[in-house]
């Protein structure tokens, strides 16, 4: 009786997770969806411009200090308090979020107040090849954003604790709302005020986030005004922490920083099309990654100690993952320009804005396989306890990635900058598989590379097919644009999938077992919901 009730309690617990894996996973690709159309909101009324340079070199300045401050210290904070909430001890959980909630508060309102003063160095070193006027326009902007840094960091921690709470939703959801107040900014005081509208925007949305997930804080019974204890242990213990989880934040958010410093002196707009291009390969990248991660990684953690089992795992989803890729990154090399045509091609953007951002979405497009692959392989390596490993890869990625800048970027622009981030991807997933295979043999090497070859052969065909159809695109409506652009992805994908039918690849059947795998978390929500 008792082993009936043990494993009644753990099918329970499992279908929690699995619906909270897949909550996280619809409600986060509804979120990067509403980004996406953000996006092509603020193309359609700044286009590629100076003004939005201005504002994207602007946005790092909170950006870093989020970073440096909030970010580091949450991801700290949420193990030592989900710890104490797992132990039954809800009230000194709450003590320990309550300190560090405060501390945040005010060291990063003084950062903030310090860094506004300081705007304009701020803003030459993030970027030296401003002349004066967007120099001034970015300090001004700056100003506006930091005014949300408080806000940000409330967002990161109260989604923690809500998270430490199994109350998945609203720290989900809340990219919804704020792409929300961006998109209403872009469109109703973006003629009015300029691009000054985007930073309102961003105020406002950051509040937002705050605001939706404070009702269900309140039901978590924690309270804001109460002891606050400097000297409690666990403070001691986040600070243990801190130090590994701020290299690996630091690393994450320099590569950006240096890409936007080389491209400040490259003519006005190069890094507003760089960071529209970097939108359209993130998409495929945030759902279709989000979504093997959310199946893969529960079973990776299972299967730790059976490393035969393990491996197999973790080759079948990064074999299914290239194999899924691959056709998405050469449609983005092949049909750049029609697609940036239909997602941004309307309003302020130019079809000079079109060229240039197509430019960078085929520079960026190849990184796209290698960024899945070494996503996959660096979760692998946190789920083996391995810490040290993942920083020394990112570490190496950021260096291949700030050299390249400094040597591609000046003398090739926007393909150079690209081209440098899709290196800096290619060799951080070389070296997170090898770190995988070597020490922990969680990777069949000989399976990941036969999948890579099979796939690299059958781009060939997808390759011409793509290039055919494509050519047949008539670009007179954005309608008929949608189908031609459907019509040659649909086929390109088929044409590779028999490719690799014929060459009896084994990655058919990893990519088929993912789709079951969600289609059966699917079916279990449904039945979970129903009953």
């Amino acid at each position: 009786m008792t082993t009936d009730v043990s494993q009644s309690h753990a099918r329970a617990a499992g279908a929690g997770v699995a619906t909270a894996a897949l909550l996280v996973t619809v409600v986060t690709a509804v979120s990067r969806l509403t980004g996406f159309v953000r996006e092509a909101v603020i193309a359609g009324v700044f286009g590629v411009t100076a003004d939005v340079d201005a504002y994207l070199v602007a946005h790092q300045v909170p950006n870093v200090l989020i970073t440096l401050l909030s970010t580091a210290l949450v991801t700290a904070t949420i193990p030592v308090v989900s710890s104490r909430v797992r132990n039954g001890e809800i009230d000194l959980g709450h003590q320990l979020f309550r300190t560090v909630t405060w501390v945040v508060t005010v060291v990063l309102g003084v950062a903030s107040v310090v860094m506004a003063l300081g705007a304009p160095v701020v803003v030459r070193l993030l970027a030296p090849g401003f002349g004066p006027a967007a120099a001034s326009q970015a300090a001004e902007l700056t100003r506006v954003l930091l005014l949300a840094t408080v806000f940000v960091a409330g967002m990161n921690l109260v989604g923690g604790l809500l998270q430490v709470h199994r109350r998945f939703f609203w720290p989900a959801i809340v990219g919804v709302p704020f792409n929300a107040a961006m998109i209403a900014a872009a469109l109703f005081l973006g003629r009015l005020i300029g691009v000054a509208a985007l930073a309102w925007g961003f105020v406002a949305g950051s509040v937002l986030r705050v605001a939706v997930q404070l009702p269900a804080l309140r039901r978590t019974g924690f309270r804001w005004l109460g002891p606050i204890r400097i000297r409690d242990p666990g403070m001691a213990a986040v600070g243990g922490l801190l130090p590994v989880i701020l290299i690996g934040h630091v690393v994450s958010n320099l590569n950006v920083v240096v890409d936007r410093m080389v491209a400040s002196g490259l003519p006005d707009g190069a890094i507003a099309a760089l960071n529209y291009a970097y939108r359209l390969v993130g998409l495929p990248h945030g759902l279709l990654v989000i979504a093997l991660l959310q199946v893969l990684y529960p079973a990776l953690g299972a299967a730790a100690a059976q490393r035969r089992t393990f491996a197999r795992l973790t080759t079948r989803g990064m074999s299914a993952l290239i194999t899924l890729l691959a056709p998405l990154a050469t449609v983005m090399v092949i049909l750049a320009a029609p697609i940036v045509q239909l997602v941004y091609g309307r309003g302020a953007f130019t079809s000079d804005d079109v060229s240039r951002t197509a430019v960078a979405l085929a520079a960026f497009a190849p990184g796209l396989v290698a960024l899945g692959a070494r996503d996959v392989a660096m979760r692998a390596l946190y789920g083996l306890q391995d810490r040290w490993r993942p920083a020394a890869v990112a570490g190496v990625g950021m260096i291949v990635n700030i050299v390249g800048d400094l040597v591609l970027g000046p003398r090739w622009g926007i393909v150079g900058l690209g081209a440098a981030t899709s290196l800096s991807f290619a060799v951080s997933a070389a070296l997170a598989v090898t770190a995988l295979a070597r020490p922990h043999r969680g990777v069949v090497v000989g399976d990941l590379l036969g999948a890579v070859a099979r796939n690299a052969v059958a781009i060939v065909p997808t390759a011409l097919t793509i290039r055919m159809l494509g050519g047949l695109t008539p670009a007179t409506t954005a309608a008929w644009m949608l189908v031609g652009l459907a019509a040659a992805v649909a086929a390109g994908v088929v044409v590779h999938l028999l490719t690799l039918r014929l060459l009896r690849a084994p990655e058919l059947a990893a990519l088929r077992d993912l789709v079951h795998d969600l289609a059966a978390r699917f079916t279990g929500w449904r039945r979970q919901r129903s009953t």
